[in-house]
């Protein structure tokens, strides 16, 4: 080699250390970024072509080696948005909502939300409705999580390809859960032996009825005058009936005719001036008077009804009132009446239904009456057909003494929470105290995750190096699982990575004292011509 040839050998060393120690210093600054994966440098010989196999020009050039397959160490988390890949595979992002945009790869698993579009959603009182938003499941730099939907089922169709990946959407009104019906309770209390006969003890049990709201039925226990007997009746509270009188007046009016109508011990009366067109303004002038009255108004409110009538209703479902009418003749004639009819009955909604005998052996154990059926449909026409099962129910001395009650339906639920299992499956917690999967992660496989393109926020992008992605669903039996409530941080290791620095320290002083001694060779030769 010439002795200008150590010139660019001894340079192309220190360019190429150089960049090793880049390399390093990236690495050492992501050692605690999520889901990072290190670089690392090697070293290839550079030589020109040769004249008498002497080579004028030789060195090295750095190549870079992505370590993207390289595990991570995983460490727990306090976030349910969390989660970790063990084993290969990444997360699939998009960075459209509907999937169009471009799709990115990643091993960060550190999950959050941002806000959709607004919608309007049914309130919780089934009737009025609210304006939200909707949410949606990203990455830190607001990328869309994909995954599977569900089948109507419940189950999740997998397949191999990221056109069937879909955003997660995990607002409160994504999902609801529907409530169920009670069919089976059980009922473990204790009747005090000691009670004499016609002592009663009550015990409220809740209920779901078919559409899912949740009742409340009374047990109520009565001792018998049999030794060892009782009897239990159900009751419940049924949708109140508002009490409605209608009053309808009659008789040709004349001057002096006084109608008069009584609401809770408030009498009203109205005479007739004998200017009146018709018996309907007599009626409008009552309503007038009644309406007047405030302690008529807090019982009842006042209508009209045809021509010749006025309505009372109570103004509370289920508390009744009492009303009469009545009209006196001032004039000639004597066919002036006001005839009150009650049209709707009050209806307090106390319901009862029928006494089941229970017995107790001389042990104190149930002998007969259960299981007890309970059937009950309410007004709105939701029911329930239960079997209370009280075989563990005890009759000793004592106190009435309620020991554990349980039911197997529930009411519909909003969702409030999302978790991850160890399958990828988003599991949806709801407001009614159920859980079920309501998404599935796929995930996506390289032949080669090494050859994909390295982007900011420790993303990736597919290349022809790295092959296509095939998607997978993770569980134990595939290329990986999910870890929940817990982060893969970066696989780089510091003490791994101070050893190499050290290393490439000293090949970059010694190819810097190869090119000094060059130098000062080539002073001395210089210096020899003259």
């Amino acid at each position: 080699m010439a002795l200008y040839g150590a010139f660019s050998s001894s340079m192309l060393a220190m360019m190429s250390q150089s960049y090793a120690l880049d390399v390093i210093g990236s690495n050492v600054a992501n050692v605690g970024t999520v889901g990072y994966k290190r670089n690392e440098v090697n070293f290839s010989s550079l030589l020109s072509s040769s004249i008498n196999n002497t080579s004028d020009i030789g060195g090295v050039a750095p190549n870079t080696f992505q370590r993207i397959d390289a595990q991570g160490s995983i460490t727990a988390s306090n976030r349910q948005l969390d989660t970790a890949i063990a084993g290969s595979g990444f997360y699939v992002l998009n960075s459209e909502r509907d999937g169009s945009g471009e799709t990115f790869y990643t091993r960060n698993g550190s999950f959050h939300t941002v806000t959709g579009n607004t919608i309007t959603v049914t309130a919780d009182d089934g009737v009025s409705t609210i304006e939200t938003q909707e949410a949606y499941l990203t990455n830190q730099n607001g990328y869309y999580v994909m995954g599977w939907l569900p089948n109507a089922d419940g189950s999740f169709t997998t397949t191999s390809t990221a056109n069937s990946l879909s955003a997660l959407r995990v607002d409160s009104y994504a999902f609801q859960s529907t409530g169920v019906t009670t069919t089976l309770a059980s009922l473990d209390l204790n009747l005090p032996a000691n009670d004499s006969a016609n002592s009663t003890h009550t015990y409220a049990i809740e209920v779901y009825d078919s559409d899912g709201t949740q009742q409340v039925v009374t047990l109520s226990f009565e001792k018998q005058t049999a030794n060892n007997s009782w009897t239990v009746t159900p009751s419940w509270q049924d949708s109140p009936t508002a009490q409605v009188d209608t009053v309808t007046l009659a008789g040709t009016i004349e001057a002096g005719d006084v109608y008069s109508v009584t609401v809770a011990g408030t009498t009203v009366n109205y005479t007739v001036a004998g200017t009146e067109p018709d018996i309907a303004a007599v009626r409008d002038g009552l309503i007038a008077l009644l309406q007047a009255e405030p302690t008529v108004t807090s019982e009842v409110t006042i209508a009209a009804s045809g021509t010749d009538g006025l309505t009372l209703t109570a103004t509370t479902a289920g508390s009744g009132f009492t009303a009469t009418a009545t009209a006196t003749n001032g004039g000639v004639t004597a066919d002036n009446t006001n005839t009150l009819v009650n049209t709707t009955a009050n209806d307090d909604g106390a319901r009862t239904g029928t006494a089941t005998a229970l017995t107790f052996n001389s042990d104190g154990d149930l002998a007969t009456g259960s299981p007890l059926a309970i059937s009950i449909t309410w007004a709105g026409g939701s029911n329930v057909n239960m079997s209370l099962d009280m075989s563990q129910m005890s009759q000793y001395s004592g106190n009435f003494t309620p020991h554990s009650y349980s039911q197997n339906g529930y009411g519909a639920g909003l969702l409030e929470s999302i978790s991850f299992d160890s399958q990828g499956q988003l599991i949806g917690h709801f407001s009614n105290a159920q859980s079920r999967p309501v998404y599935r992660l796929g995930l996506a496989h390289f032949s080669n995750p090494n050859g994909l393109e390295p982007t900011n926020a420790s993303l990736y992008r597919q290349t022809p190096e790295s092959g296509s992605a095939t998607i997978f669903a993770p569980d134990g039996n595939s290329f990986a699982f999910l870890s929940p409530n817990s982060l893969e941080q970066s696989n780089v290791t510091l003490e791994d990575e101070f050893s190499t620095m050290i290393m490439t320290q000293n090949a970059y002083n010694s190819a810097a004292t190869v090119f000094r001694t060059v130098d000062e060779m080539t002073s001395v030769a210089r210096d020899l011509k003259r």
